[in-house]
């Protein structure tokens, strides 16, 4: 980020024009019309290049312009992954600005990131924690930060919490978030809520082994900024209020099927806001399904997929152990892992009847290697009609036509990986 202050002899509207190799084919939108003293941020820029840039005001009919300067903006760090572009089709991806929200994951630390349409990195912040799992990312509300989650990901320490940082790098805050784990979102009324670990002893009803010791979820609240991370509310936890009690859902709840050493019986992984009622939605991987649950009452309105919720129109093609991040009025999108199918993982489309909640498969764009990825990944439908897919164990992120064609691809080329993405546009305009 290059931060400009500059002073004006008339009274006008500045902006920057930038670029790079000598084209100054880019700017930031007009600022406010002043005189004297003002300031411009110049976000996004491409890390390890030569950027040109020059400030212009307009004034009156005339165009003020300042002299051109150049910075050479400092390379990504060493232990972040080198992204290669493979696929970049003009004529077919979508049009305008565009950028990708996203984490990378890798041997011994993460970052959250945002990637450029030409495969390079122009934002980046690196977790604030050692070893952790940073799976969740997402813009802020206002649309003036990144917002992400971090968790230890061998859950040997409980420091987990979510981070805010302004995308001009000038402040942060973190709210402790304890026992959270995979996602956080943010509420219409300002609170944060998260998924958390319930951990206790419960009888598993078909089952006849006694008591065990089994991980369920919980939704918690909390106020953003609160330094006791004891301070949360339970909005709903799936041990006491689910509509019945633990039941073997799958191999994947079994003990030797995680590094914990319990039965993870719902495997929550997705929290979201439903953009119409408010209703918090969560994906439960090992039920195969999708809850509504009311941010008021803390009541369950409404379950899609699984043995308890209303089915998928098709019986052949329900969601297997999958993730989300989007879902929109009538309609979502999931990222099928087909963990117990013959695979491949794949981006999925569904739409869903208000009236009878039923989903009904619209869309499908399979692995083109056939692969199943057995952990995160993430599928998004872009505003144009195209499809953004993070595909984790290949470390690829893609644009994909309703037709199936990639028309964008970007991939690391170190084995880092990336768990979930969103697209934005132009960084200046959000």
């Amino acid at each position: 980020m290059l931060h400009t202050a500059f002073s004006m002899a008339g009274s006008g509207s500045p902006y920057i024009r930038y670029g790079y190799d000598g084209d100054l084919d880019r700017q930031t939108p007009l600022g406010p019309e002043g005189k004297g003293e003002a300031t411009i941020d110049l976000i996004g820029l491409k890390a390890g290049k030569t950027v040109e840039w020059q400030v212009v005001a307009e004034v009156g009919k005339k165009l003020e312009e300042g002299p051109v300067r150049t910075l050479e903006v400092p390379p990504p760090p060493t232990d972040l992954a080198p992204l290669q572009l493979d696929v970049y089709d003009d004529s077919q991806v979508e049009s305008g600005p565009f950028h990708v929200l996203t984490n990378v994951t890798e041997r011994d630390d993460s970052f959250v990131v945002i990637i450029d349409r030409d495969g390079d990195y122009v934002w980046y912040a690196r977790s604030r924690n050692p070893s952790v799992n940073i799976v969740h990312v997402e813009l802020s509300a206002d649309r003036k930060s990144v917002l992400w989650g971090e968790f230890d990901r061998l859950e040997e320490t409980d420091f987990g919490g979510m981070f805010r940082l302004t995308l001009d790098g000038r402040t942060e805050t973190f709210t402790p978030m304890p026992d959270a784990h995979h996602d956080i979102a943010e509420l219409p009324d300002g609170q944060l809520a998260y998924l958390a670990f319930d951990i206790r002893s419960m009888e598993i009803t078909d089952l006849d082994i006694g008591p065990q010791t089994v991980q369920a979820s919980s939704i918690r609240t909390v106020a953003e900024g609160t330094a006791d991370g004891r301070s949360y509310e339970t909005l709903f936890a799936y041990a006491d209020d689910y509509t019945v009690p633990p039941w073997f859902v799958c191999s994947h709840m079994s003990p030797n099927e995680n590094l914990f050493g319990y039965f993870q019986w719902d495997h929550a992984n997705s929290l979201m806001v439903d953009p119409v009622t408010d209703d918090l939605v969560v994906m439960l991987r090992n039920f195969d399904a999708i809850t509504w649950i009311d941010p008021d009452t803390g009541a369950m309105n409404r379950q899609v997929g699984g043995l308890h919720g209303t089915p998928i129109a098709d019986p052949a093609t329900p969601f297997d152990h999958g993730h989300m991040t989007q879902l929109w009025d009538g309609g979502f999108m999931v990222f099928d892992n087909v963990l117990h199918g013959d695979g491949p993982s794949a981006m999925v489309e569904y739409t869903l009847d208000p009236a009878t909640d039923v989903a009904t498969e619209v869309w499908r764009y399979e692995d083109p290697e056939g692969l199943v990825y057995p952990v995160l990944s993430d599928a998004d439908k872009l505003p144009g009609g195209n499809y953004l897919g993070t595909w984790y164990v290949e470390g690829r992120i893609n644009e994909v036509t309703p037709s199936g064609d990639v028309v964008w691809q970007v991939e690391t080329t170190d084995g880092g990986k990336f768990a979930r993405a969103s697209a934005l546009g132009d960084l200046h305009h959000l």
